[in-house]
This record gives C-alpha cells, structure tokens and sequence, in this order.
C-alpha cells in the first residue's frame, strides 16, 4: 500500500508541475460533439466559391496529433496507419544531466488541459533544433525542447524548471472533436513555421507571405509594413473578403494583424467584422469568397499553451465553426481551412523545412538512442560522396581487380550528436565479389581516419597491413616535420641575409634587435 500511495502522490506532484488548470477525465468539460456532414454531391476546385482560413495558437503536430493512429485504427472500419505520429516514444536531455547521468524525459500523455507556458521565440526555435548550437547553420537534433522549456519556466516563475510539459501529447478522449474532423478530412502530418519565430512575426506570412525581416513583434520595434498583402491582391481582382476576429483590443476595436500593414490597414476597418457575423454569413450564404478568421487570443479560445489556458474551450470553438458551416446552406461550396501559427515550442520528431537542407526525422529517439542513417548525414551539413554506391557499381560491373582504395572529403569543424563530441570518423568500403581489400580515408576536423576491410581467406595478412600503414604514416609525419624545420632555418637565415643588406641601422623607425 505505501508504494501505491507514493506513486499517486508522484502523479499528483507531477501535474502539479506541469499546470495551474484542471486534469482531464471525469472532472474534464463534456467532450466537443462531433457533427454528421450530410452528403455533398462530388465536385472539383471550380465548383468552389469561398475558402475560409484560420490558424489556432502554438502547438506542434505530435503534442496535439500524436496518437491519431491509435485512434484511426479504432475505427469500424479500421483507417490505415499511415499518418507519421509518435509511433513510438522519443526523448529529450534534462538540464540536470550534470548532476543525474544520461537524465532525459520521454514523450508522455499528458493528465492536464493546461500546460504552463512554452515558446517558439527566435533564439528558443534555434535552441529546440540545437541545444548547444543556435547559429543558422546548426546541425538539426531537436534535443532542445525540454532545455528551452526549463528556461522560460525559470524566466516566468512557473514549476516546471525541467521542462518536462514540451514532451507531452494528446490523444482523441483529451480532443475529441479535432481527431474526429482530422480522420474525417484530408489533414497534413506536416506543417511548418514560415520562419523559426513566434506569433506576431509568424502570422504575418499569412497576410503577406513575408515579414520584411522581421523576427520579434512588429510592436517592439514600433515596426509597420509596407509589403502588399493578399487582401491587396484580391481587391485588385475584384474579390470579396472579410476578416472575421473573436476578441477585441484594449481600445474597443477588434484584433487583427492587418493593422501592421499601414496605410493600407487603416482603410479597411470595414472589412473587419466581429466572429457572430460569420455565423450569419455562413447561415445566410452570403461569405465572401475569403474569408480571414483570427482567433479567440484574449477569451482562452486560441488553444494556446498557459499556466489557465485549457485547450479543450479553444478546440470546442473550432468544432463550433465546422459544425455551424457543415450544417447550413454555404457547405456545398466551402473549403476550411485550419491551421497553426507555430509549434509553440513543443516537441515534434520531423524537424523544420530549411531551404537547401534534408528534413530530418527521428526514427528512434534522442538522447543516446538510435537515430537514423540521415541524421549523421545532416549533422555535417553535407552529404559524402557515395561509397557504398560505388562499390555496388564495381560488384555489377566485375571488373578484374581486388584491390579498392577511396578517399572522402569530410567536413573540418567538429561535429556533435545529441550533445556529444564526434572525436573521430572512421570509413568503411565493402567489398565485391572477388575483391581481397578495401581502403578507405576520409578526413574530419583536421585528421585523417583510415578504414581497412579484408577478405581473410585471400588477404589473412591485414594486421600487417595495418600495421605498415601506421608506421608508413609515421615516417611521413617525420618526414613533415623535418621538411618543416628546414624551412624555419631557411627563413632565419634569409632574415639574416636581410640585415646585412639593410644595415646596422635597418629600415626607418626599426631597431636591429627586430631582425636578429
């Protein structure tokens, strides 16, 4: 019994930590209901008259989507399990590794509605791909989501200085309503910030598919911008809009982020209506043919991480929408669209889509567990030429030789693999049919490391080999630094030579000593 009352108390500490809000399950809101679409007859994108958009706040594909597998394969019938989920667990290191060896934290369900605060500010989404590199060009890890958490709970006072909620997921009995709309329609196991910063900056790639530079509020800066946006472009083709918003502004007027774009901003109040009159849109046919929703971001209704934010009010909200457009005469010829804004800093095992960079995935985990082939690839930024390509060629082709020797390039700077040095690289070269010995050198971070595989039936004499290689190495490295020396010697006695020319008293405002 006392281990069963330790472990009840451990849990009630840990959502403690994680939330000033209420758990989930019998003391939760009544699950979201989830509507019956009546049948549409089949058309194409031309039979479509308007498109609504909206993003919701803050949470990645695997905090809000991770088990929508289990889910879709609840069913009757069962939906395959093609959606790239957390089919299995993955983890992050804890800043305590200092003092509790190999500490991590794994992907867990979360027993709460709220979560305290997390962030995907600039330097935050840097320190979430790399937990010990923020520069651009950082190898991409994603080890970082439990240190950044850890941070902004220290910064803002809040329990959780481990960091352990970014490591949390939903499942469909925590958000009913969304897995059911998310198997019911097509949904993307993909989606991406259009920069590495937070909301302000994010959405305005929405309205104008840039940021003029911007990565921080507009209003820190006092910014506006100039950029065209869509509703420019679709003023210009004689399109109907509307931005429909939830809350409104200190000063009574409703939020929207068109407002950083001025003069343009200014003079279209009139198209920004309160959230009610979607409802009557909808209801009366009569949507524009765009329609810009912006979300509950003051009345909790956004599904925004926060130590009293509750995600299920902002997922009701969204169901509410759906339902009320699914049930009335604008169905036939809408498309909704709904997103989010960026990940909010929470965990997600697919990284960010970088111009000119592979997305790496995490097949297996982090944090000394096994990752995929890719992962070492990118680590470097640059993909080796292929050895085992090569050799593949050489064993198709046949060719009468038995000795292979190749030599990669490899990249000059250390390397580092969840937060552990790379000290060194050694290359592997198989063998083909009829081939005795391969010799491999590839060099990284200022060294050279040599692979040597043998055939021991043809070639059993490949510790000899090996050992004539490092002693022929050796006599090289000798060799080097006599060659190095003899230049030292050369260049002092070419400086001695310099003073004789010159003269006791040298060049001008140089005393002798200098030159000897």
């Amino acid at each position: 019994m006392k281990k069963i009352a330790f472990v009840s108390l451990f849990a009630l500490l840990a959502l403690a930590l994680l939330t000033g809000c209420q758990g989930l399950g019998a003391s939760s809101p009544t699950p979201t209901p989830t509507p019956t679409p009546s049948p549409t007859p089949a058309g194409t994108l031309q039979s479509v008259n308007h498109i609504i958009f909206m993003m919701q706040e803050n949470r990645s594909f695997d905090s809000y989507f991770g088990k929508i597998n289990d889910y879709r394969a609840s069913l009757t019938p069962a939906v395959g399990r093609d959606v790239d989920d957390l089919e299995t667990n993955f983890t992050n290191p804890t800043d305590d590794q200092k003092t509790i060896p190999n500490d991590t934290i794994t992907t867990f369900h979360l027993a709460t509605s709220c979560i305290y605060n997390t962030t995907a500010g600039w330097l935050e989404s840097h320190g979430n791909a790399n937990r010990f590199d923020v520069s651009d060009s950082a190898p991409l890890l994603l080890d970082g989501f439990v240190h950044t958490a850890s941070g902004l709970a220290t910064f803002d006072g809040d329990p959780d200085t481990k960091g352990v909620r970014s490591m949390g997921f939903y499942n469909q009995t925590d958000l009913p309503s969304p897995y059911w709309f998310a198997t019911q329609f097509a949904t993307s196991d993909r989606f991406y910030n259009p920069e590495p910063a937070q909301t302000e900056a994010t959405r305005l790639y929405a309205l104008a598919a840039t940021s003029q530079g911007l990565v921080h509020r507009p209003q820190d800066t006092n910014t506006q911008l100039t950029a065209k946006t869509i509703f420019q472009l679709l003023d210009a083709a004689n399109i109907s809009w509307k931005i429909y918003s939830v809350d409104r502004q200190p000063d009574g007027k409703l939020i929207t982020t068109l407002r950083n774009f001025q003069p343009y901003g200014a003079t279209k109040e009139d198209h920004i209506v309160p959230i009610s009159q979607f409802l009557t849109d909808v209801q009366n046919n009569t949507l524009p043919a765009y329609s810009y929703i912006e979300p509950g971001f003051s009345s909790g209704r956004d599904e925004h991480p926060g130590k009293s934010n509750n995600i299920q009010p902002g997922a009701a909200f969204v169901n509410s929408l759906f339902t009320a457009l699914i049930n009335s005469p604008s169905w036939k010829d809408s498309i909704f669209i709904e997103s989010f804004d960026e990940n909010g800093g929470l965990f997600d095992h697919v990284s960010p889509m970088i111009d000119g960079r592979a997305i790496l995935e995490l097949s297996a985990g982090a944090s000394g567990q096994a990752v995929g082939a890719q992962v070492l690839t990118n680590l470097a930024g640059f993909a080796p030429p292929t050895i085992l390509s090569q050799a593949a060629r050489l064993q198709a082709r046949q060719r009468f030789f038995n000795l292979v020797v190749t030599n990669v390039p490899g990249p000059q700077f250390p390397l580092y693999l969840l937060g552990r040095r790379l000290k060194a690289l050694y290359p592997v070269v198989p063998l083909a049919r009829r081939q005795a010995l391969g010799v491999a050198v590839m060099s990284y971070d200022g060294h050279l490391g040599f692979g040597l595989i043998a055939d021991y039936d043809a070639l059993p004499e490949i510790e000899t080999i090996a050992s004539e290689l490092e002693r022929s190495i050796a006599v090289y490295e000798r060799g080097a630094a006599l060659k190095a020396h003899c230049e030292a010697k050369l260049k002092a006695a070419q400086l001695r030579v310099e003073k004789i020319i010159l003269g006791p008293a040298g060049p001008a405002g140089v005393e002798p000593a200098e030159f000897s």
